[in-house]
């Protein structure tokens, strides 16, 4: 007879919702204010779930709510108010500090949700959250160590004062925490130049995510990974091609005009996926002021049919000094 009780409650609640949509005598808040301190935890959860699809464009109704909900005794509601948060976007930057006092929560999914939204809400607060996050990549559960680590990454150059920190991270026992931390501090890019020794050891991780990782790191540090060279050329012949290949693009980034790699990003210009062909046509901007041949692909590339790759080639071109380059750009721009 309870469960009937509650499926109607809760049936109750959906239908009131949306009979009494938003507005700006904000009634459909004070509803949600009603259901999210229902005594009921199944009841509040339905009210924190609904709020992941509706949240976003009423801020400022709901907010309050939702910074109040972190703190709720059920993880189930705690989880799902995270979530809306994360989808609020930008207006829910207000509730950063419950945000990150919850990467406390006892509960690892809440922490793991809560650092993810933080990656994408504190690119404007970095003095609050990065502290934050670097405290919280102590986490005990890797699952949480891995999202912080990925959530450091998403706030880029910012998170410089996680280097240190993640460069220790680089040697978790959880290969997905190194996973995440590799990625991160190539996002970071050459203010985590202090990572290069740690990264150039990852090159021998057993686990080929981290290699790749690593080696994509590395490249986008660029020439401050100069140390990598001998290592990142050896890997060009690996037996796993993907492998072979982000060394090739590590070494174009780095500026390092090693012949092997050369020939394999030209040819990586020709490859189905585009992200790809992105990728080599900025890695041969690396190394077409002193590599011959190189120009000439790149004003090529410019002919592309992913808009995306004829970018990157046009980035590429206007980092090299020569006639030849910089009328292929002029010709280019008067096309485009």
């Amino acid at each position: 007879m309870k469960s009937r009780i509650l499926l109607f409650s809760v049936f109750l609640f959906f239908v009131v919702l949306m009979v009494i949509p938003f507005d700006s005598s904000g009634h459909s808040a004070d509803i949600y204010e009603i259901q999210l301190s229902d005594e009921n935890p199944v009841v509040r959860r339905a009210a924190a779930e609904e709020l992941v699809r509706t949240s976003k464009g009423h801020a400022e109704e709901v907010l309050p709510l939702l910074v109040k909900a972190l703190k709720d005794e059920d993880k189930h509601v705690r989880r799902y108010t995270a979530m809306a948060l994360g989808t609020m976007g930008k207006p829910a930057t207000g509730a950063i500090p419950a945000l990150i006092a919850a990467l406390q929560d006892e509960d690892v999914t809440v922490r793991a949700k809560v650092a993810e939204i933080l990656g994408k809400l504190g690119r404007n607060h970095t003095q609050d959250v990065v502290p934050a996050l670097i405290a919280a990549l102590k986490d005990k559960d890797p699952r949480a160590r891995s999202k912080v680590a990925a959530a450091l990454g998403k706030l880029g150059e910012s998170a410089h004062k996680a280097v240190p920190t993640l460069i220790v991270a680089l040697q978790d026992e959880d290969k997905g925490v190194r996973r995440r931390t590799a990625e991160a501090l190539g996002r970071i890019g050459k203010p985590a130049q202090a990572a290069v020794p740690e990264l150039i050891t990852a090159l021998g991780d057993e686990d080929k995510g981290v290699r790749r990782y690593a080696i994509g790191a590395l490249g986008q540090i660029g020439k401050s990974a100069q140390a990598a060279v001998p290592t990142l050329t050896q890997l060009l012949e690996d037996g796993d091609e993907k492998i072979a290949l982000s060394a090739a693009i590590a070494l174009g980034k780095i500026g390092e005009p090693v012949e092997e790699a050369i020939s394999m990003l030209i040819d990586a210009l020709q490859t189905k996926e585009w992200h790809i062909r992105e990728e080599a046509a900025t890695a041969l901007g690396g190394v077409a002021n002193s590599a011959q041949g190189v120009i000439p692909v790149l004003v090529k590339a410019l002919e592309d049919e992913h808009k995306g790759v004829r970018y990157h080639a046009l980035e590429a071109l206007l980092e090299v000094d020569t006639l030849e380059a910089t009328k292929a750009v002029e010709e280019f721009r008067k096309k485009d």
